[in-house]
């Protein structure tokens, strides 16, 4: 019996999970496990949708029962501790699994760079829950915001400040303020109006894509966003930010969308670079162990020819 172990039901995990039963289905002497955190594969790029009440949770969920349907395929909820490559074992909470192959696709979690004050204050968009979390602080925000017996009150309630202008930062921030235009019409008989603010610490939006800057420049002056450049959050206290050019932003409402660091569950130097991404080869293999896989943002490929690893992106990920 030869078992296949994919840790993690994202986007590589998923597709990885599919091509492998595509080619093995039903093979009683070839098991494909899939160990998740939850039951269900959840469509990540839309999750904005969700924060700003777009779309229901439910819209981009899918049970991985309903995905993978093979007698070969087993489904393990649980969360993994810790994996011993010398022995191919796999320690979760609550169990301990043998493997043949392994695939690590365990994604990653936002990075807050140790920025003082922002993992304790900031909301982040990586899961259904972090999304309700932001759209019940922004409903309660307005709610505030129009109840507010001062004008110091007021503007506080009334701003919204994202952290980070890459894709996930800027999708958001546009809806962030299409819902408060929206809030604040249909059911508010309130004056302020939503001051919606961008904070980057570098000075363009959207690195990652150059050829999409200019557009997505002019969509969020469209929408009245400031946009704040070269403006490295040093600390998050609760409703306040601080900035390195030493400005104090009062927000009611702070979001974090600037940055990633990989769900790793390595810690061998060997495989592990110092941000814990799993370093591949270009068959995706931790060369010291050509039976592990890392594939998606926990891996750091970087094809040859290039001086950059290839991005954490869906897409890249399958």
């Amino acid at each position: 019996m030869l078992n296949i172990v994919i840790i993690g039901g994202g986007f590589g995990g998923v597709y990885a999970a599919k091509t492998l039963l595509k080619q093995f289905k039903n093979n009683k002497d070839i098991t494909i496990t899939l160990i998740s955190k939850t039951n269900y594969f959840l469509f990540i790029p839309m999750l904005h949708e969700v924060a700003t009440g777009g779309l229901c949770g439910h819209n981009l969920a899918e049970p991985f029962r309903e995905i993978f349907k093979a007698r070969n395929f087993r489904l393990i909820k649980e969360t993994v501790e810790h994996v011993d490559m010398d022995k191919k074992k796999i320690r979760a909470k609550t169990t301990e699994i043998d493997y043949d192959y392994i695939i690590l696709a365990t994604g990653s979690r936002a990075n807050f760079y140790n920025t003082p004050g922002a993992e304790q204050y900031a909301l982040t968009l990586k899961s259904l829950e972090d999304a309700h979390k932001i759209k019940a602080a922004i409903v309660e925000a307005s709610e505030r915001m129009c109840a507010a017996k001062n004008e110091q009150e007021r503007k506080k309630h009334a701003t919204v400040a994202v952290i980070g202008a890459g894709a996930t930062g800027i999708e958001l921030v546009i809806e962030v303020k299409e819902l408060m235009d929206q809030i604040l019409k249909t059911n508010y008989n309130c004056t302020e109006k939503p001051n919606i603010l961008l904070i980057q610490s570098g000075n363009i939006i959207l690195p990652q894509f150059p050829e999409l800057q200019k557009d997505a420049e002019k969509a969020l002056l469209k929408h009245n966003i400031k946009i704040f450049l070269n403006n490295p959050v040093t600390e998050i206290t609760k409703d306040k930010i601080k900035t390195k050019s030493g400005a104090t932003i009062d927000a009611a409402t702070i979001i974090w969308t600037a940055g990633t660091k990989p769900n790793t569950i390595l810690t061998t130097p060997t495989v592990c670079d110092v941000r814990g991404y799993c370093c591949v080869n270009e068959y995706l293999q931790l060369p010291t162990h050509p039976e592990v896989f890392a594939i998606g943002d926990c891996a750091q490929c970087i094809p040859k020819g290039k001086d950059a690893p290839l991005p954490a992106l869906a897409q890249t990920a399958t």
